[in-house]
């Protein structure tokens, strides 16, 4: 190796220092480039051991053969150093086709460069020979389309790194636009490579990057329906699932939409339509949608339906079927007695409103009373729990309490018809039994002696929301009540006479 050569390489370990703080991201790039670096080394030895009379000119042109290969492997290192570890260092990251075209050109500029030096012109060989230039040139369209295409790309600002887009049958996140192809990482975790080329003779959908800017994607979600209610209803239960719940990645700042689809002979077929925030979430969000939807339609008694008709075939007798409800009123009149409102009712009296009670299921998260507002029923959870909120004097909202399965509320409600004091949230999937006023006031009616019981039971449980209150920061406080003011109010709400 000559001087020149020694002063290369010398250069060629300054700009590998850099690199090996991180070698283990550049480990492929490195071995390509430390291979043409060896391979250099080794094509000049060889030429200077063929130094006799008949093999200097062999000797010689290997050499230049070495040279030119290390100036490859050092173009390269410089690219690496610069691009890979310089500029990231100063917040600065160009686009890899940048790299890669400036690499290119360096290839370029070097191989004209030693050629000349050793006496060569490429151009008078391009220039000479049209069939070559023509030859070269259809030899590179598809190259040359890549490159054009890449640049394209990144001059044209519809796409950039960490972009969502869905280019034909493949939707994914942008990883790299280098200068033959663009890399996307799809949902899947899958690699999916795509010419450049392709790419701008197509048609492509970019969804944004939700790390830089908001991103609202809207997602369509069908469902299918019985006949039994009317569509207004249907639509107006949909939209409020979306927008009084708050689920992750449905967007806030725009409205959700149902809209009526089909009108099939038994169902309706209906299409809620929500904005998604994070294209790389959609089937998981979909699925909690999906979930808050159908306990909602649950809890309203609309039942899904498939859009064709099925039949099916039953062997019960009447006396099993007696016997399956039986056993099921027997189960409610049972998570009826773990309610102490209603301790001291007979077992006709608890008959009466377990048949009565209706099924109420709430998904995680979803609020299943609000504070302030008017409901008369009163709500028992069979299964999960729920978490009981207050709003302070500065708007805040406090959790103050968690009601487990056996536990009760809206007894204030269901009894005197008091705005709701709290707001009680699904801490987890909920199963509920719903008990509304109507189906007490025949039992009150029958027996208004009970309102004396009642009331008494009533203003133990104020004292304990009082005392809950009390521990809370910044809690609202309840006014306290006595045992005859609550009575009176019973008998007034279910307009019972008072002469009890």
């Amino acid at each position: 190796m000559d001087n020149a050569q020694w002063l290369m390489a010398g250069v060629g370990l300054g700009l590998l220092v850099p690199l090996l703080l991180h070698w283990r991201q550049h480990a492929v790039s490195l071995r390509s480039s430390l291979l043409l670096i060896a391979a250099a080394g080794l094509l000049s030895l060889l030429g200077s051991a063929l130094n006799g009379p008949e093999q200097q000119q062999a000797g010689t042109l290997i050499g230049h053969l070495g040279r030119l290969l290390l100036g490859f492997g050092l173009i390269r290192l410089a690219a690496l150093s610069l691009f890979r570890e310089v500029l990231p260092a100063f917040g600065i990251r160009p686009a890899r086709i940048l790299e890669d075209i400036l690499v290119v050109l360096g290839y370029m500029i070097w191989s004209f460069s030693h050629l000349h030096r050793i006496g060569l012109d490429p151009t008078s060989l391009i220039t000479t020979s049209a069939a070559l230039t023509a030859i070269v040139a259809f030899a590179m369209q598809d190259t040359l389309g890549n490159v054009m295409g890449g640049l394209l790309i990144e001059m044209g600002e519809s796409m950039h790194l960490g972009d969502w887009v869905r280019i034909g049958d493949y939707a994914g996140r942008i990883e790299q636009i280098r200068w033959r192809d663009t890399s996307l990482r799809t949902r899947d975790g899958e690699l999916v490579v795509v010419p450049n080329s392709s790419i701008m003779r197509g048609t492509y959908v970019v969804l944004g990057n939700p790390d830089m800017a908001p991103v609202r994607v809207r997602r369509t979600l069908s469902f299918n329906v019985a006949r039994s209610r009317p569509p207004a209803e249907i639509v107006a239960l949909a939209e409020e699932v979306v927008s009084g719940v708050e689920i992750a990645n449905v967007a806030n700042d725009r409205a959700a939409s149902c809209v009526l689809m089909e009108t099939g002979p038994a169902h309706f077929r209906f299409a809620l339509r929500y904005w998604l925030t994070d294209p790389g979430q959609d089937d998981p969000t979909d699925s909690l949608v999906r979930m808050n939807l159908y306990t909602a339609l649950r809890r309203a008694d609309v039942a899904l339906v498939a859009p064709q008709q099925t039949v099916f075939a039953s062997i019960d007798t009447p006396e099993r079927t007696r016997a399956l409800a039986e056993v099921d009123l027997a189960a409610r009149c049972e998570t009826l007695r773990q309610v102490s409102i209603f301790a001291t009712l007979s077992e006709e009296e608890l008959s009466t409103l377990a048949a009565r009670l209706k099924p109420a299921p709430f998904a995680n998260g979803e609020v299943i009373t609000h504070q302030g507002a008017t409901a008369h029923w009163l709500y028992v959870i069979e299964r999960g729990e729920a978490a009981v909120f207050v709003a302070t004097e500065e708007g805040e909202r406090r959790r103050v309490a968690t009601i487990a399965a056996g536990g009760f509320f809206g007894e204030m409600s269901l009894l005197t018809g008091a705005p709701r004091r709290a707001t009680v949230i699904a801490a987890s999937d909920v199963e509920c039994f719903r008990l509304d006023k109507e189906s007490f006031e025949g039992v009150l009616h029958a027996r208004p002696a009970l309102a004396a019981q009642l009331s008494q039971i009533l203003l133990e449980r104020e004292e304990g929301l009082r005392q809950t209150l009390a521990q809370s920061p910044n809690g609202k406080p309840v006014a306290r009540e006595t045992r005859e003011s609550l009575m009176s109010r019973i008998l007034t709400f279910f307009g019972v006479a008072s002469g009890v």
